[in-house]
């Protein structure tokens, strides 16, 4: 282990792993990975089922656990139903007891949504815990939604939430879609509630559609003092990279610490690839990863053409917030084999999927699917596979 303080928001000295190399401009990033590491990350991914990543986990907040920050901006452009939002805040305020589950409880009771619990199931969600709750945490948290509709919605979620009634927290709530411009803009009309809904009008008749006003985060962060924002979650369905235009100079200046994205292929991910934001990205220097269930996948300087699939999700970090980085890296996957091996996994489950009459293939997406829903770590799932290889070339 070596020293490095490459924070430039705090003084505290933190423990880098060797992985870590110091560059200029006070950045940390990591160096590029060699051909077996490639591989070894490549073929974990490709095990994994689509909803690994399109429906990830939170556990990404636990690496704000310890940090010395007392106020948090917190920006989720796509809000729909608030769900993100309900996961900021039962992470970092559990006392208000706005919880996913709650979340739902309410969004039932309004009557005014045919689905209420997400497509990921995200009212399911188990509220992640703190372990630094003496530390008192301030939430600044905007939400941007284009849906007039939803926004409705999203306003009788704010009264209910009542955050600033029994905190010093703020929710603030911006009927408005985000891009690579500042003006208004055409949008498809959707039910309130609607997730798929975005700037796409491609063959919508004129009744279908809805003008809204629309906002860069540059300009939005300039006009609302933004001098940092921690943690921005993007789904605009498809319109992610107009987002990152609209976001240059914060971009640039690496005031945003972490964001996560969607990837999809539609929208203006037809004109572009993940490849090649990525690498942006990483010129700007962010360092960014596939995030799933059950860890993280490192892309910058680490890139495989098998994450070039129809839909992922990306978390990135800015190389300059070293103690984030490091804290984030320590959830990447490694493809080793742990030494729990089994604990998770029943052996019956193990020879039911020998016993099946399919191909190696087919077994393995069973594994996973399995593997998903009980949270067994990836590393397993390699042993796994050694395991139902090998009983095989017994037959």
């Amino acid at each position: 282990m070596k020293q490095l303080n490459c924070k430039q928001t705090s003084s505290t000295v933190i423990q880098f792993s060797e992985q870590f190399n110091k560059v200029g401009d006070n950045k940390c990033i990591l160096p590029k990975c060699t051909r077996q590491q490639k591989e070894r990350q490549a073929s974990l991914f490709s095990l994994y089922v689509p909803q690994w990543s399109g429906c990830y986990d939170d556990f990404y907040l636990l690496a704000f656990d310890n940090y010395d920050t007392s106020t948090y901006t917190l920006i989720d452009v796509g809000s729909n139903k608030a769900y993100a939002v309900a996961t900021w805040f039962a992470f970092f305020l559990p006392e208000l007891n706005i919880t996913q589950a709650n979340l739902d409880t309410y969004l039932q009771s309004t009557k005014k949504l045919k689905i209420t619990c997400g497509s990921c199931d995200d009212c399911e969600d188990e509220p992640l815990t703190r372990k630094n709750t003496k530390h008192q945490v301030t939430l600044n948290v905007h939400a941007f939604e284009p849906q007039p509709d939803t926004v409705v919605i999203l306003n009788g979620v704010k009264k209910w939430m009542n955050v600033s009634e029994r905190s010093k927290s703020t929710f603030s709530i911006h009927g408005m879609a985000v891009s690579n411009y500042d003006g208004k803009v055409l949008f498809k009309k959707c039910n309130p509630g609607n997730e798929v809904c975005s700037l796409d009008v491609s063959h919508t008749s004129i009744d279908e559609k809805v003008e809204v006003d629309v906002v860069t985060l540059d300009h939005f962060a300039n006009e609302h003092n933004l001098s940092r924002i921690d943690i921005l979650k993007i789904g605009t369905e498809g319109y992610e990279p107009f987002v990152f235009q609209g976001a240059k100079r914060l971009l640039e200046e690496h005031r945003i610490r972490l964001f996560i994205f969607e990837q999809l292929e539609t929208g203006a991910w037809l004109n572009t690839t993940l490849k090649f934001e990525v690498s942006k990205l990483t010129k700007l220097g962010y360092v960014c990863y596939i995030i799933g269930k059950t860890g993280m996948i490192l892309v910058t300087n680490c890139w495989s053409d098998k994450y070039d699939v129809e839909h992922n999700n990306l978390l990135c970090v800015s190389s300059r917030d070293g103690a984030l980085l490091n804290s984030i890296d320590q959830m990447r996957l490694t493809g080793t084999v742990s030494d729990g091996l089994f604990d998770n996994v029943p052996d019956r489950l193990i020879e039911r999927m020998i016993s099946k009459n399919h191909s190696l293939k087919h077994i393995a997406n069973d594994l996973v699917n399995h593997a998903v829903r009980f949270y067994v770590k990836p590393d397993d799932i390699l042993v796994i596979m050694a395991r139902v290889i090998a009983n095989n070339d017994k037959k």
